[in-house]
């Protein structure tokens, strides 16, 4: 993958919990790697009619070369898109390890509005 198509940069984050004194969890969100050079374009849109309220997704393909730093994201991380004023985030819904050969990954994301 040329080093010209990834103009964009991604962070990506994981989810943690911890407890308080008095046992509630407090989830939270950290930065599993930071300023991640990456390709994100949207696919496609829907939107979807639930309880009178209305509920948009849009679905997006993003790119990303392989590195140590990366190689174990799982769809239970996210991404946040760093060049984005409100920030916005990705839900991970897939993770492809393009031609088996760990040259780039190919990451399905979802964002609901």
């Amino acid at each position: 993958m040329r080093a010209g198509l990834l103009h964009e940069r991604i962070d990506i984050e994981v989810q943690s919990g911890s407890r308080d004194s008095y046992g509630d969890v407090s989830e939270s969100w950290s930065t599993y790697a930071a300023n991640v050079p990456a390709t994100v374009n949207p696919i496609r849109g829907k939107e979807q009619l639930t309880n009178n309220t209305t509920m948009s997704e849009t679905t997006h393909r993003i790119y990303i070369r392989y590195s140590s730093d990366v190689s174990g994201i799982t769809t239970n991380h996210r991404i946040k898109l760093r060049n984005e004023s409100p920030v916005r985030y990705l839900d991970i819904k897939s993770i492809a390890n393009v031609d088996m050969r760990d040259k780039h990954y190919e990451i399905m994301c979802a964002e609901w509005k």
